[in-house]
């Protein structure tokens, strides 16, 4: 885990998970960033990327004054 995600690949599929349950997995301006290294990253060691959000939502939208 790193920045608030979980990056796990297996036979070419990446899974990449938003992991920051208590503001339901908003993107702060690191894990914008985090998130768009582990895209680029992915796109070359896989075939496929499954992007998911932990607990109860996908993504609450941006947190900007969050840096985190």
């Amino acid at each position: 885990m790193t920045h608030g995600l979980k990056i796990e690949t297996s036979d070419q599929i990446t899974t990449i998970t938003l992991d920051d349950p208590g503001t339901l997995n908003a993107l702060t301006p690191t894990l914008a960033k985090a998130l768009a290294d582990a895209l680029t990253s992915a796109e070359t060691s896989s075939r496929v990327v499954i992007l998911t959000g932990s607990s109860r939502a996908f993504c609450s939208g941006a947190n900007l004054q969050g840096d985190g």
